[in-house]
């Protein structure tokens, strides 16, 4: 899979509504007051980034970076994922998180 590299990268306010950033180096790179709103951050490395007055809500962004950012999960509507082996299904809008345990499967409605 293709990733992004925007290492340092001045994006600052940059239209990304919608833009599949899973994967992508977003370490340093400036955010502020991008629109990010139902991104796909997903295993993206945010380590470092101004996100300061970004849009992110509806995102979908791994839980670490939840705490480490300062963000506020509930009132965003983030998507949050757990890491690695997760991705959308573009048909029916869900997030599926592919385990070993086909019984432990989680599906979570895309909300917009």
């Amino acid at each position: 899979m293709w990733s992004a590299n925007l290492l340092s990268a001045n994006l600052e306010g940059a239209n990304l509504e919608g833009v599949n950033l899973e994967g992508a180096n977003l370490e340093r790179a400036n955010l502020e007051r991008a629109n990010l709103e139902g991104a796909n951050l997903q295993e993206a490395d945010l380590e470092g980034a101004n996100l300061k007055g970004a849009t992110l809500t509806g995102a979908t962004i791994d839980r670490k970076w939840v705490k480490q950012l300062g963000l506020d999960a509930k009132k965003l509507n983030l998507q949050l994922v757990d890491g690695p082996r997760t991705r959308w299904l573009s048909g029916d809008r869900t997030l599926v998180r592919r385990l070993s345990d086909p019984a432990a499967l989680a599906i979570t409605p895309r909300l917009h």
